[in-house]
C-alpha cells in the first residue's frame, strides 16, 4: 500500500507503474543514489542520463589527399549511461584507394566527443583485416581527448610505439574493422 505523508509528492514504500514511463522533466536531474555508502573519490550519486542510438563510423586520416572509400557496411551502436558511452562499430569497405592521403588513421563518427582532459584516454578492442605494419603485432584504438574519433596505436616486441597510418592500409584493397569499448565524455 502506498502511503503519502505531508507533501503529496513524498511517498514511502515501493512504487509500481503499471503503464507508462518515469519521465525526468528537468535537465540534470535523475535518480539519486545518495542513500548508498560512497567511495572516497565520489563526485556524483545521481544518474542523470541514459540514451541508446546509432552512429555512422567512417575511416579517414589527418591528411585526406585523394582518399576515396566506398563502404559495404557502416554500423555503429551506442549506449550512454551518465558520462560513459559504450560503442560497437563495424566498418567494411568495398573500395579503398589513396595515393596522396597520409598520416594517422582515424575512426570517426563517435556520437559524443571524448573527455577533453589531457591524458584521459580510453582503449578499445579491435578485429581487423586489410591493415599491415611490419614488426607490429598489437593494434589498439584509443580516444584522442576532446575529439569524436579514435586513433589506432600500434606496438610490438622490440618496436617503439607508433600509430597506424592511412598508408598502412592497402590502396585498392578492402578493409574491415570491428571495434568496441567505452569512453568518458
Amino acid at each position: 500500500m502506498l502511503k503519502t505523508v505531508g507533501n503529496p509528492s513524498t511517498r514511502f514504500g515501493d512504487q509500481t507503474i503499471n503503464n507508462g514511463d518515469v519521465v525526468i522533466s528537468t535537465a540534470g536531474k535523475g535518480i539519486d543514489f545518495s542513500a548508498n555508502t560512497h567511495a572516497a573519490g565520489m563526485t556524483s550519486e545521481t544518474l542523470t542520463w541514459y540514451e541508446e542510438g546509432t552512429f555512422t563510423p567512417t575511416i579517414t586520416c589527418a591528411t585526406l589527399g585523394n582518399l576515396s572509400i566506398t563502404y559495404s557496411a557502416q554500423i555503429g551502436r551506442y549506449t550512454r549511461i551518465g558520462n560513459r558511452v559504450f560503442i560497437n562499430a563495424t566498418i567494411v569497405t568495398n573500395t579503398f584507394t589513396h595515393t596522396t592521403a597520409s598520416n594517422g588513421l582515424r575512426l570517426t563518427g563517435l556520437p559524443f566527443a571524448s573527455n577533453g582532459t589531457s591524458n584521459n584516454l580510453s582503449t578499445f578492442s579491435l578485429y581487423f583485416t586489410g591493415a599491415t605494419k611490419a614488426g607490429y603485432t598489437q593494434f589498439v584504438p584509443y580516444t584522442d581527448p576532446g575529439t569524436s574519433f579514435l586513433l589506432v596505436g600500434v606496438s610490438g616486441s622490440g618496436a617503439s610505439n607508433s600509430s597506424l597510418s592511412i598508408t598502412d592500409l592497402p590502396s585498392g584493397g578492402t578493409v574491415a574493422m570491428i571495434y568496441s569499448g567505452h569512453y568518458e565524455i
